[in-house]
């Protein structure tokens, strides 16, 4: 007990048996398996480490059908929306999918402003994107083409998002030129043409491969182009006071372009974290997401440490120990989950993460009175897929063996809500010239 490691009966006298989120039941006796559970005001962030395959979708679903406040999912393939949308909106409040609802993320899309339109441009076109025919330089300046957008956008009031993705499908020349009739805008334009007239920046090599290059980045988002609306438009439109009222936005687009989308994706949840921490009243809202977007939003180690100030609570699914890595500035994965109260810890896969679950469950004394570790790596490595190493905070941390929990024979299966239908308009791209 001095290092917080507790048996199975242990546990379930010490550790809370009731809840809104459920962690792992307990392996008391046979036919006997008490679950563990810790509550929304504690605050307390979780962890779940585990390799795809592993039965941990099981503790989402049932931490979303019995979580009382808003929250934000990111949900590949949208499995636990067909699960937990009904039980929520019957519960709770609206459940609002994307796609389907559209969004209106008032400060994402001023991107008339430098300090809007310069994050969008990282949240779109990351480095990890640059390509040896573009010069860093040349990247840069293709910002600049954002805040033009933006002001052409706020002088004709049209959708700034829709009229970036109509703009990389129209030529350089047709496109600048059209930028440049707005005053505002043309200080942009000429940034980026380097002081030239776009009848002159197109015989520049540098600047029409920025722009080719620019145009190609924002092709993987076309399929996005009505994601955001208009303030006027109110039809199918997410309020933006959903986090205040026990809304619950699952975010369903398939796997594969949900990492098509990544970038668009982070830029929304961050959009919404902003907004939830300006306006939201510090009232509850649970995050899920894994370590592939985390790693797309800003100074995610440091917003784990203020969190919880403004009401949030972040569920992080990582694959392994050496994901978590990637989210920090000292690549110590180790350091980051050391900020989450709650962790599950599946049977690994690797060894990096099989020693570390090993070095936290503990030590014990050998005949010679030198401390060994209490179970091996190579002990965990072998686990079965219903094994995990449950790590949970109380008056202190404890550390006890269990089992994943599994959802009731009796879970309620209803039909999800429908998303609103598919606006089937032909779209015109040289509409806005």
């Amino acid at each position: 007990l001095d290092q917080g490691r507790l048996t199975a009966k242990e546990a379930a006298t010490r550790l809370p048996d009731s809840g809104e989120m459920p962690l792992a039941t307990l392996p008391v006796s046979h036919g006997t398996l008490p679950t563990v559970y810790t509550t929304a005001d504690k605050r307390g962030h979780l962890l779940i480490v585990t390799p795809p395959d592993r039965p941990w979708r099981d503790q989402l679903t049932l931490t979303l059908t019995h979580w009382p406040g808003a929250a934000l999912v990111v949900d590949a393939d949208g499995r636990l929306y067909q699960k937990t949308a009904a039980a929520r909106q019957n519960l709770y409040g609206p459940v609002y999918p994307l796609p389907g609802y559209r969004l209106w993320a008032n400060n994402l899309l001023r991107i008339w402003l430098p300090e809007a339109a310069f994050p969008l441009h990282r949240f779109l076109m990351p480095a990890a994107l640059h390509t040896a025919s573009v010069g860093d330089d040349d990247v840069a300046r293709t910002g600049s083409l954002i805040c033009a957008v933006g002001f052409y956008s706020l002088t004709h009031k049209r959708n700034p998002f829709q009229l970036l993705l109509d703009m990389a499908l129209t030529d350089m020349l047709t496109a600048l030129m059209a930028l440049e009739t707005v005053p505002q805008a043309r200080l942009h334009v000429r940034h980026f043409t380097k002081g030239q007239p776009p009848q002159l920046a197109i015989y520049d090599a540098a600047t029409v491969q920025a722009f080719a290059w620019f145009s190609h980045q924002l092709w993987r988002y076309q399929e996005a182009y009505t994601t955001f609306a208009m303030p006027e438009d109110q039809k199918d439109m997410i309020p933006d006071y959903w986090s205040r009222v026990a809304g619950t936005l699952y975010i369903t687009y398939p796997c594969g372009k949900l990492a098509e989308l990544m970038g668009l994706v982070a830029a929304m949840v961050s959009s919404q974290l902003v907004a939830h921490q300006t306006y939201g009243l510090s009232k509850p809202l649970l995050l899920v997401l894994d370590t592939s977007l985390a790693s797309r939003l800003p100074h995610f180690a440091q917003f784990m440490t203020t969190a919880a100030d403004f009401g949030i609570t972040v569920v992080l699914i990582a694959p392994s120990l050496p994901a978590l890595d990637a989210l920090t500035p000292t690549g110590s994965g180790a350091t980051l989950a050391a900020q989450f109260a709650h962790q599950l810890w599946y049977a690994p896969r690797d060894r990096q993460t099989a020693v570390y679950m090993a070095t936290r469950y503990g030590t014990h004394l050998n005949a010679s009175s030198e401390a060994v570790l209490e179970l091996t790596p190579e002990e965990i490595l072998a686990w079965s897929e219903d094994q995990l190493l449950l790590v949970t905070e109380w008056e202190r941390p404890y550390v006890v063996l269990g089992h994943p929990v599994q959802l009731p024979s009796d879970f309620p299966q209803r039909q999800p809500p429908l998303p609103p239908a598919a606006e089937k308009t032909p779209r015109r791209y040289d509409e806005w010239l």
